[in-house]
């Protein structure tokens, strides 16, 4: 159930924050690059301080901004489906690779 949990927990946040949030900041802003930039950074700092984030994720809250940068532009640009592929890659692989060097990094530590 605790996965279960997780998934549900993370689609209800995407939807808030990339569906809800993103939605009203564009019609607020506008359409132009200026207007989309700002959605962007005000939406990606808005998910990073979500009171949730952070005290669940402590400091760790700020790779939410990370992400909100990445998935930001092909939401606020929803005309072609090739821009979000390459978000995927961009946001988890390079966490993915820090996360793997921490743990390494500790594993080795603890050997000596």
């Amino acid at each position: 159930m605790f996965p279960v949990g997780i998934a549900v927990i993370g689609i209800l946040v995407e939807l808030n924050f990339r569906g809800f949030q993103m939605g009203r900041l564009l019609t607020l802003l506008g359409q132009s690059p200026a207007g989309k930039l700002g959605a962007i950074l005000i939406a990606a700092l808005a998910f990073s301080f979500d009171p949730f984030m952070v005290r669940v994720f402590h400091h760790l809250h700020w790779i939410a901004v990370w992400d909100g940068l990445v998935w930001g532009p092909p939401v606020a640009d929803p005309e072609s489906l090739c821009h979000h592929g390459g978000p995927h890659g961009g946001s988890v692989d390079p966490l993915r690779l820090a996360q793997t060097l921490v743990r390494v990094n500790q594993l080795r530590g603890e050997h000596k």
